[in-house]
């Protein structure tokens, strides 16, 4: 398994404390979702830190966004595939969220529009 650089790993780690804040309302404040990122990824400054929890937020909110407007595409190729592990093409969208925020690698931008699809139309 290859392994990720150190911004990459920053950044991943940054969407996971991003997205317990964002959707499960985790650690209470952006103070502490920072402390709980620094704590799972040493090395960074605390500037680091916040940018890249902040740039994590940011994507997600993009990323809701962009499947709110995109839904019922979504939806109906969820519902026309068979099987149990089902596989979302998002036929240009994973490039838009990419385009928009380019720190992010495009596997972890296909991720967020996955998580965002699940959580906030499938559960």
């Amino acid at each position: 398994m290859e392994s990720l650089s150190s911004s990459e790993e920053l950044r991943s780690v940054a969407w996971d404390v991003a997205r317990r804040f964002v959707e499960f309302g985790s650690y209470g404040s952006k103070i502490k979702a920072c402390r709980a990122l620094k704590r799972r990824c040493k090395g960074f400054t605390d500037e680091e830190y916040l940018v890249a929890f902040e740039e994590s937020v940011a994507l997600l909110k993009t990323a809701m966004e962009i499947v709110a407007n995109n839904a019922e595409l979504l939806w109906q190729q969820w519902q026309a595939q068979q099987g149990e592990r089902k596989q979302i093409e998002f036929q240009g969208i994973d490039e838009e969220l990419h385009q928009q925020h380019p720190q992010f690698s495009l596997s972890l931008c296909q991720l967020t529009l996955n998580w965002v699809f699940f959580w906030h139309h499938l559960k």
